[in-house]
């Protein structure tokens, strides 16, 4: 029998939001647990499973509602110098 867990939640150096974990335990045969982690959309994706004789079974799902920053436009910049006058 064991049981671990472990999470990470902090920001890295772009200032994006890091956060991820993972737990798990096994009893016998059967194995359990979940893991998730944050998308760049802002929702969470969760997967719960389980493991037996029979195989894996995974279930999945997705928390909150996608959200993706505004593009910047690209902005042709503009001519900072006159173009050469002839003699």
């Amino acid at each position: 029998m064991y049981d671990f867990s472990y999470t990470v939640n902090e920001y890295d150096p772009s200032q994006n939001k890091v956060e991820f974990g993972h737990q798990e335990e096994r009893d016998g045969y059967r194995t359990s647990g979940s893991y998730y982690v944050l998308l760049p959309d802002t929702r969470t994706l969760k997967v719960s499973y389980y493991a037996d004789d029979t195989g894996f079974h995974p279930t999945i799902t997705y928390e909150g509602e996608a959200s993706y920053p505004q593009q910047q436009t690209y902005q042709q910049p503009s001519q900072s110098y006159s173009a050469p006058g002839r003699r």
